[in-house]
């Protein structure tokens, strides 16, 4: 299995390089954004609230993607961990849900401000970014149950091979489908 990850991993290693990059782009340009905003911007009126949360839930959403990645195409038939492979899906989900959330949460507070005049107090600001965090917490929390690691079994150069991948898992029981089924219905009917 060790030859068919080697062969596996040189064979995305353009693409590995190029996730690496741009995950280390990521994190300097989110590190950036959020020592100015510390340091320089003065923002007394609070236009710009919402900008330095949201380079750190991207900062974090850099880190974790590229690690995912990169750990991806590295050990793609030996995963090593399966808290792992849990914890990066997860983590990668609950990105991919709550920088977009935030996004509408700033697209919402500038049409209050130009449109309706208005804008949100410091306390709903506050109250969005909680909320936007705990419904991405608990839309994504099936992903800790469902995701982990997977043995494959294959014929590898006349060989029979077994690995371990990572990946989000097949629901198995007619109870989880129907769970399953019924949360999707949810979430396309928002």
């Amino acid at each position: 299995m060790a030859i068919l990850s080697v062969e596996y991993a040189d064979m995305l290693l353009p693409g590995t390089v190029f996730i690496s990059l741009a995950g280390v782009l990521g994190i300097f340009g989110n590190i950036i954004v959020i020592a100015l905003y510390w340091c320089k911007i003065q923002d007394e009126n609070g236009d710009r609230y919402f900008i330095p949360v949201l380079a750190v839930v991207d900062l974090l959403g850099s880190m974790s993607m590229t690690a995912y990645n990169v750990m991806d195409n590295y050990f793609f038939f030996n995963y090593p961990s399966e808290t792992c492979c849990r914890w990066l899906t997860f983590s990668v989900m609950i990105n991919g849900f709550l920088s977009p959330a935030l996004l509408l949460i700033i697209a919402v507070q500038r049409h209050k401000k130009v449109c309706r005049s208005g804008d949100f107090s410091l306390f709903w600001r506050r109250v969005s970014i909680a909320i936007a965090i705990v419904v991405s917490v608990l839309i994504m929390v099936p992903t800790l149950i469902f995701s982990g690691t997977s043995t494959l079994k294959l014929t590898f150069q006349g060989r029979n091979v077994t690995g371990t991948l990572c990946k989000i898992n097949q629901i198995a029981t007619p109870t989880q489908q129907k769970l399953h089924q019924t949360e999707a219905y949810r979430l396309g009917s928002i």
